[in-house]
């Protein structure tokens, strides 16, 4: 039995160099996924990265009920809506929502000239949801409709 504190060694430096291994691995897995979510999410509208002007717009926007800014240009979408029971309703990625009344942005011009929605996306749901429910949950900070209302 020579030598077997030397296999010990060796065991004991093999189960350190797997387990810092797999911890290494998972940060680097959320990392990516982090980074490639900030990627996915923080697209500005397709017009807004090429205009400074409706750059400075769009980061001036404030909710209406905290003053706080409704998001950066990274959360601001142009997205289709309509008007419904005195409401607006918007379309976000396929799914209808009601716009709150104290999320509109009212007495500004909206120079897109269409309906601009800030929002964020929260409590990601799982991909086996069930197909007829949104998968992620959305809160909707502001809406600023295409023409001024007072």
């Amino acid at each position: 039995m020579k030598g077997w504190w030397k296999v010990l060694l060796y065991h004991k430096a093999w189960l350190w160099f797997a387990a810092t291994l797999a911890r290494f691995s998972a940060l680097v897995v959320v990392v990516l996924l982090f980074a490639l979510s900030a990627v996915a999410l923080g697209a500005p509208p397709d017009d807004a990265a090429l205009d400074p002007e409706l750059h400075k717009w769009f980061e001036s926007l404030r909710q209406p009920l905290t003053a706080l800014l409704c998001c950066s240009l990274s959360g601001c979408r142009i997205v289709p809506f309509d008007v419904r029971n005195g409401h607006y309703e918007v379309d976000i990625e396929g799914w209808h929502y009601v716009v709150r009344d104290g999320v509109v942005v009212k007495g500004i011009t909206n120079p897109t000239g269409k309906a601009v929605a800030c929002y964020t996306i929260s409590n990601f749901g799982p991909p086996d949801h069930p197909p007829d429910e949104p998968q992620d949950t959305i809160a909707i900070l502001c809406f600023v409709p295409p023409r001024p209302t007072s």
